[in-house]
């Protein structure tokens, strides 16, 4: 089953999003009029956007590219999810890490589909080490849906020191913790 979607805005790439999630196919064709190029001037302090309806909260360019890129993993068009994640992590600013860290996940799911081994693991070796400083669930949910992609790839050896380092960097929390407690 094929959904022809045009995204032309936040609520429209969430519902993509989330269509695709459940198992739904989709193609997406092109960024319509009023999405990105359409939010208007930057702001001095840098700032770009608008308050999104429905409560969805803030939303800029950043959002966008981050939202397309996820759509563009699930659809395994790997290179388009790379640019937009790419895009989305050079606008989105530091202080939203968890946003970063979710859009560097799809940046390094996009790099192993494209056979980009040793730089998907690199992204994904940031991301591990973020999400265990954040002690958010579902970041660290987002890194394991990483590491399940890799099964396929065992055998490399970038692959195989991947695992050894999230395996030292869990044994090294673990002894930080014993000390603790």
């Amino acid at each position: 089953r094929v959904l022809l979607v045009g995204v032309r805005d936040h609520e429209d790439a969430v519902e993509v999003d989330g269509d695709l999630s459940v198992g739904v196919r989709g193609v997406l064709t092109r960024q319509q009029p009023g999405t990105a190029a359409d939010f208007g001037p930057r702001r001095p302090d840098g700032l770009q956007g608008f308050l999104a309806g429905g409560g969805a909260g803030f939303f800029d360019e950043a959002q966008l590219a981050d939202e397309f890129g996820h759509c563009h993993r699930d659809l395994q068009q790997f290179r388009a999810a790379a640019q937009h994640a790419e895009r989305s992590l050079q606008l989105r600013a530091s202080g939203y890490a968890r946003s970063r860290l979710f859009c560097r996940v799809v940046l390094a799911t996009a790099r192993l589909g494209l056979g980009e081994l040793d730089q998907a693991c690199q992204l994904a070796a940031e991301a591990a080490g973020q999400a265990a400083e954040m002690r958010s669930v579902r970041a660290v949910e987002c890194v394991r849906d990483f590491e399940r992609r890799l099964e396929p790839y065992r055998d490399a050896a970038v692959v195989r020191n991947y695992r050894v380092e999230q395996l030292q960097r869990l044994s090294v929390r673990g002894d930080a913790m014993s000390e603790l407690g």
